[in-house]
C-alpha cells in the first residue's frame, strides 16, 4: 500500500479556503468569560460548564432555548 499526504491545496479545495495572498494573523487566545458574555449573554460557572476553553454541550442544551423559525 502507498502513503498519502494531505496538502495545503487539498485543504483549500475541501474547505473552500484561499491559500494564496497575504497571511492572516492575530490573537489565538481569547477570554472564555468575555466570549460567553458577548455571544451567549451569560457567563457559565467554570466548574459546571467550562472545561479549559470549551463549554460543555449539555450546559448549552440546558441553558439556551432553541431558535424559532424567525431566528433561523
Amino acid at each position: 500500500m502507498g502513503e498519502c499526504t494531505i496538502t495545503l491545496d487539498d485543504v483549500a479545495f475541501q474547505l473552500g479556503l484561499r491559500v494564496d495572498g497575504k497571511q492572516m494573523t492575530g490573537l489565538t487566545y481569547v477570554d472564555c468569560e468575555d466570549m460567553c458574555r458577548t455571544y451567549l449573554g451569560v457567563i457559565p460557572q467554570k466548574c459546571d460548564a467550562i472545561v479549559g476553553s470549551m463549554i460543555k454541550l449539555k450546559w448549552l442544551c440546558d441553558h439556551m432555548s432553541p431558535l424559532s423559525e424567525q431566528q433561523l
